[in-house]
C-alpha cells in the first residue's frame, strides 16, 4: 500500500510537469503550488500508513487527506498573481497545517489511548 501511494504521487507530479511543457498558458507559480499540494498530500498519506492504526480510522483519514489534497490542487490552480491572491495561498497553508495537526493527533492518540 505504501509503494502504491508513492507511485501515485510520482505519477501525479510527472503529469503536472508534462502539462507545464504542453500547455503554454500554465504559469510556473501554479505549477509550483500544485506540486507542493501533491507532495504534501502524498507525504502525509504515506506517513499515515507507516504504522498500524485502526483500519477504519486510517482509511477515513486517507479519504479526508485525499479530498483536502484535491481542494489544495483546486486552490493552487486558481492562483494567478502572487500578491493578488494571498487568500488562496493562505488557504493552502491552513489546509496543510490542519492535515499535519490531524496526523500528530492520530499518532498521539495511538500512543496514549
Amino acid at each position: 500500500m505504501r509503494n502504491l501511494i508513492l507511485i501515485t504521487g510520482t505519477i501525479l507530479i510527472a503529469l503536472n510537469t508534462i502539462s507545464v511543457f504542453i500547455l503554454p498558458y500554465y504559469p510556473l507559480l501554479n505549477y509550483a503550488f500544485t506540486d507542493l499540494s501533491i507532495l504534501s498530500s502524498t507525504f502525509l498519506i504515506y506517513l499515515l500508513f507507516q504504522k498500524a492504526n485502526a483500519d477504519a480510522f486510517k482509511i477515513s483519514l486517507a479519504f479526508l487527506f485525499s479530498f483536502l489534497g484535491l481542494v489544495k490542487i483546486g486552490l493552487s490552480l486558481s492562483v494567478f498573481q502572487p500578491l493578488m491572491n494571498v487568500f488562496y495561498l493562505l488557504g493552502i497553508l491552513m489546509i496543510i497545517a490542519f492535515e499535519i495537526l490531524l496526523l500528530f493527533l492520530t499518532k498521539y492518540m495511538r500512543k496514549h489511548v
